[in-house]
């Protein structure tokens, strides 16, 4: 029953923190555009935290929108 008790509290901790950063972000007229757009965000940071590691060549090259990145000389 502790588990459950604990599951739940941290759900509602994480929905809350959530909305919190939904409506600093993007403000309270904007709640339901913002919550997709954080969403978006939210999916975009865990396709890139459970991606396979990239070559270093590649990561050297290539920054997030795939461009070749700058080197400072």
């Amino acid at each position: 029953m502790r588990q459950i008790r604990l599951l739940l509290w941290f759900t509602f901790f994480a929905i809350a923190t959530f909305c919190w950063v939904v409506v600093i972000e993007h403000g309270p007229e904007n709640f339901i555009e913002g919550s997709k757009i954080e969403i978006e965000n939210l999916g975009w940071l865990a396709s890139r935290f459970f991606q396979k590691p990239a070559s270093a060549e590649s990561r050297n090259h290539e920054d997030r929108d795939g461009s070749l990145s700058r080197t400072a000389r």
